[in-house]
Formats: C-alpha cells, structure tokens, sequence
C-alpha cells in the first residue's frame, strides 16, 4: 500500500513516532514544519512553505496517510488542521502525543476528517510526561521523552492500522445528545454540528444552537447563549 506519514512536532515526540511508524512500514515521513524556539527568519518561513506544499503533495498521492499532532491546548495544531482541509484522500490513521490531558484532540480530527468524506482505519494517542510540574515552582523538573514503550506503541499501531481496512466508528453527539450522523442539519444549518462540537465540547456559544429556533425571539435575544431556561429545558444544566 501506497502510505505516507505526516507530523508537526514541537519538541521532537511527534517527529520520534511518526519515524518509528515510518520506518516500520518503510515508507516517507514527512515534516511540515522546522523545529525551532524563537521567532523564524523569512528564510526558513520559506522552508516550512515549501515542507507545507511538498507534504500537501505527497499525501494526495497516497492511499493511506497517517496524521500526526502533538497536543495545543488539548486541541491538534492549527497547521495539521490546515493540511487535512486540502488533503483529497480516502483513508487515514491519526496520532497525537500529549502529556497530562489529552483535551478533544483525537476527537477533533475525527470530525474534521469525517466532513471531508476521510475514513479513519485507526487512531492512537502516546502521553508522554506528566503534568506534575505544573504544581512544582521549579519548571525545570518536567521532564519528556519517549521510551522504548512509546517505541512498541508506536509499532504494533502501524502494524494494526496496516492489517485493517474497516473505518471506526465515530463517536460524534451534538450538544443536544442527538447522533449527528443521522441528524439531517449534520454539516448543514446546525451550528454545534461539526468541529464545534463533535469533540464533546459544551461551549456557552453553542449551548442552544440545536433549539434556538423552537423559541419565539430567542434567535435576537443577547442572553440566548447563557439562558438558564433554555439549558435546563434541553437538559444542559
């Protein structure tokens, strides 16, 4: 099978599995951003444009692509989210690496994969640290790294995503608690359906855009978004 693996990485986690996945299966693994603290000159701008592109590319020309993230604000990185939003594949793998709280990360992909008619065969988070230092005055006692665990994680996911064809079932619900996939505003009219909240996220914004519309003036109404009334009627609260 045709398979590429991509990554934004921050600190090197991503770039450490997306490369044992890659070396595994013995295909490229493709980075679409330079590693680097500190502000970018124009130069390397450049170069991550044309990682970015190349990437872009690549992966349009696989039949399986695996996507990588580390974990921002437990969201995936906005660059991948801009890669998938030009990919024309059919089928996927994600992965992320985190450490502490995983947040709708994974979730987040599935759904903005899903609306672009993208299967997902499989899907895998690696944590790695703790959130330990967060209560520590001394930062420096954080620690990450992969370890030879991570390493076998790593393997046995490609192995398993190679020897599965069958796209996983999506866990997606509207704030309403209704299945999206058989909702017909799906993608549509509904504001909450989507990358808003298909990750389980219960923002006030979205709080009662599923039921809006069933009462009089709540559409104009500057409190609709945190209207006790209509939260506890629709079971929010």
């Amino acid at each position: 099978m045709n398979t590429t693996v991509v990554y934004y990485s921050n600190t090197g986690n991503t770039k450490t599995i997306a490369d044992t996945i890659a070396g595994i299966l013995g295909c490229n693994s493709l980075a679409i951003n330079l590693m680097k603290q500190g502000r970018k000159t124009k130069q390397e701008l450049d170069q991550e444009k044309e990682l970015f592109q190349n990437a872009v590319d690549k992966c349009n020309q696989s039949e399986l692509v695996f996507i990588g993230t580390p974990t921002e604000f437990r969201k995936p990185h906005f660059k991948i989210i801009d890669l998938i939003n030009q990919l024309t594949i059919k089928k996927a793998a994600i992965f992320c690496t985190y450490y502490g709280m995983l947040g709708a990360t994974i979730f987040d992909l599935e759904s903005i994969l899903l609306c672009k008619s993208i299967s997902v065969i499989n899907k895998h988070s690696f944590r790695v640290g703790t959130e330990e230092y967060r209560f520590n005055l001394n930062v420096s006692q954080y620690k990450d790294e992969i370890t030879p665990e991570h390493i076998k994680m790593a393997s046995d996911f490609a192995l398993a995503t190679i020897g599965s064809d069958k796209p996983l079932s999506i866990r997606l619900k509207g704030i309403c608690g209704a299945d999206c996939m058989k909702c017909s505003n799906f993608n549509r009219s509904c504001r909450g359906a989507g990358f808003s909240c298909c990750s389980g996220r219960q923002c006030d914004i979205y709080n009662c855009c599923i039921i809006r519309k069933s009462y009089s003036g709540c559409e104009d109404c500057n409190k609709r978004s945190n209207c006790l009334l209509i939260k506890k009627q629709n079971n929010f609260v």
